[in-house]
C-alpha cells in the first residue's frame, strides 16, 4: 500500500522538531529526555590569556578578577595563560549572567543556529547541522564528551510528549493513494 505524505506538513513537523530541540537546550537546559544537563565543571581550568581576553568583555573580566577568580601565569616557554577558579561554571556565569548559571550549551549560538533541514525527499526530512564546525561541536557534546572530563549532554532529540505532538501533526497529513485502494478492491 502506498501512502501519500503532505510535504508541507512534513516541513512544518521538521520545523517543530528543530524548535523543540532549541527550546529544550537553550531555554530549558534539558536533554532529549527532558532531564537537566549535568552542571558545568567548577574545577579550576586554564586557557591562553589571549583567548580569555577575546572571549570576554572588559566588564566581564573585571567581575571575574574582582572575585579573585582569575590568576595570570606564564609557562616556562613564556606563553601567558589564565587560571579560572570556579571552573567553566564561573567563567560562563560571568560571560552570560543572563543565563543564571543554567547549562544550555550556548556559547556563540552557532551550533544551535545551524540546526536545520539538511535533506528532503518525498517521504522524509533530515535534520542536521549546516556547518562542519557545528556538527563537530554537537559530536563532542553527544558522542565523545566535551571538556577535560568528557561530559556528554545528548540534546539532539525530543521528549516523548513532544514526539506525540509531532506524531499527531503528521497523522493529519498522511493518506492512502486512492489508486492503491481501488487496485486492492478490484484485485482483492
Amino acid at each position: 500500500m502506498k501512502l501519500i505524505v503532505n510535504t508541507q506538513l512534513l516541513r512544518r513537523a521538521a520545523a517543530r522538531v528543530i524548535l523543540f530541540i532549541t527550546e529544550n537546550t537553550t531555554d530549558r537546559g534539558v536533554d532529549k529526555n527532558g532531564k537537566p544537563f549535568k552542571p558545568y565543571s567548577v574545577k579550576p581550568f586554564f586557557m591562553p590569556s589571549g583567548a580569555y581576553i577575546n572571549a570576554t568583555t572588559k566588564s566581564q573580566r573585571a567581575k571575574l578578577e574582582a572575585s579573585n577568580s582569575v590568576h595570570f601565569k606564564s609557562s616556562k616557554g613564556g606563553k601567558r595563560y589564565v587560571i579560572i577558579e570556579g571552573g567553566y561554571a564561573n567563567f560562563k556565569a560571568a560571560r552570560f549572567p543572563q543565563h543564571g548559571g543554567k547549562v544550555n550549551l550556548h556559547y556563540s549560538g552557532t551550533m544551535m543556529g545551524s540546526l536545520a533541514v539538511i535533506g528532503e525527499d518525498a517521504n522524509s526530512i533530515t535534520i542536521g547541522f549546516t556547518t562542519k564546525e557545528a556538527a563537530e561541536r554537537a559530536y563532542y557534546h553527544i558522542v565523545s564528551g566535551a571538556g577535560k572530563s568528557k561530559v556528554k549532554r545528548d540534546f539532539l532529540g525530543i521528549t516523548k510528549d513532544q514526539l506525540e505532538e509531532v506524531t499527531q501533526l503528521l497523522k493529519s497529513g498522511i493518506s492512502l493513494d486512492p489508486r492503491e485502494v481501488i487496485k486492492n478492491i478490484t484485485t482483492g
